[in-house]
């Protein structure tokens, strides 16, 4: 904005007047993305603890959907357990022995766990065990194995029998857990509660009907599974606040902060700044400085994000002042005699804008508004 200067020789060197309205608002946007362990709700868990030893746990809904070695093989059993006495036994030689429990869930991030232990690598280049999900179409009875980790007879632990995850050993029980994004088709796999891989491809389609499976495959080695738990992920989004009202002068630094921003359930690990009200969030920090360099009403937002990846947006209007200039003067000569001329020479200063008018007035009734008037008293 250009400035209109007053200029008065006798007394009062600079006038100005300012009027300071402020309009400060704020609002918010949901947008909902999860990634990781957030608050969870248990669709089903199993300690296999309520069923008879040497027996199948169908009451419990498990299904044996492959019969392996032998079907009397697939049992319950209390020779070792992770919950107080009791285990899954699965073994497969020949064919696979596969039990499979059936879920439901609307959520777009669900995952599962459960205890591991294989009796040996086996010397056969066979898989020892897999647990992961199975999903079917509702129409058929053909099934994909979907966000699964498997057993390797050389003590490797892979993400689809393709991406390292960690070593084993025989005789020991591993904690096996995969949260799975089903918007992205990605998830993240930890084992003995160590995060092994993170934002892994399942390229199979996940259909509508949906297991969790437990799977002694053709090694001939016996596979225990225990705590057994199925569960969804829903996610409480952040909360993001610009703070305010702010204002200040043109062409000076304003602060703007987020540190009133808060994530209800996690932590809040990226501030995002768009300083120019064009979509583009182009600044990061929690606390950024910004400098317009003309006065008026400006929106600014701010978007945080969490652990999850959720996200909320806030804005907020800045307020620039127009910073006034400062009026001053000199003359010549210092000290005139009446009737002669003086001149009047302009030292004003403003910025950033600058000086596009100027009102002397010489105290008896003379006025002028050139820069550097002359002028005869």
């Amino acid at each position: 904005m250009k400035t209109r200067l007053l200029m008065h020789p006798h007394g009062l060197k600079k006038a100005f007047w300012l009027a300071i309205t402020g309009l400060i608002f704020l609002s918010t946007t949901l947008m909902f993305t999860p990634q990781v362990k957030a608050s969870e709700t248990t669709i089903f868990s199993d300690g296999f603890e309520s069923y008879d030893v040497s027996t199948f746990p169908w009451a419990g809904g498990w299904i044996l959907e492959f019969d392996g070695y032998n079907p009397s093989e697939q049992k319950i059993v209390n020779t070792v357990s992770v919950s107080p006495t009791k285990s899954l036994q699965l073994l497969g030689w020949g064919i696979s022995a596969v039990a499979i429990k059936s879920f439901t869930s609307t959520s777009n991030v669900i995952g599962y766990e459960a205890y591991v232990r294989t009796e040996d690598y086996a010397g056969a280049s066979y898989t020892v065990a897999y647990i992961g999900f199975r999903s079917k179409r509702w129409d058929s009875v053909f099934s994909n194995w979907n966000y699964y980790v498997t057993f390797e007879t050389d003590g490797r632990i892979l993400y689809r029998g393709q991406n390292f995850l960690d070593s084993y050993s025989p005789n020991t029980w591993y904690k096996v857990r995969v949260v799975v994004d089903k918007t992205t088709n990605l998830c993240n796999v930890w084992i003995n509660d160590a995060l092994k891989g993170e934002n892994l491809v399942e390229p199979s389609y996940f259909y509508e009907r949906t297991y969790l499976a437990l799977s002694a495959q053709w090694a001939h080695v016996k596979t225990y599974f225990d705590n057994v738990r199925v569960f969804s992920i829903t996610n409480d989004p952040p909360v993001a606040n610009a703070n305010g009202p702010y204002s200040g002068d043109e062409g000076s630094p304003i602060t703007l902060t987020g540190t009133d921003s808060y994530d209800p359930d996690g932590t809040i690990v990226g501030y995002e700044w768009d300083l120019d009200n064009d979509s583009i969030y182009e600044t990061y920090g929690q606390n950024v400085q910004k400098t317009w360099m003309v006065n008026g009403y400006y929106t600014v937002w701010l978007k945080v994000v969490d652990n999850n990846g959720a996200e909320d947006i806030s804005s907020v209007d800045v307020n620039v002042w127009d910073r006034a200039p400062t009026a001053s003067f000199t003359w010549t000569p210092i000290t005139p005699n009446e009737g002669t001329a003086v001149s009047f020479i302009d030292t004003s200063t403003s910025s950033p804008d600058t000086i596009v008018f100027w009102s002397w007035s010489f105290g008896d009734g003379g006025t002028s508004t050139l820069q550097n008037p002359i002028y005869i008293r």
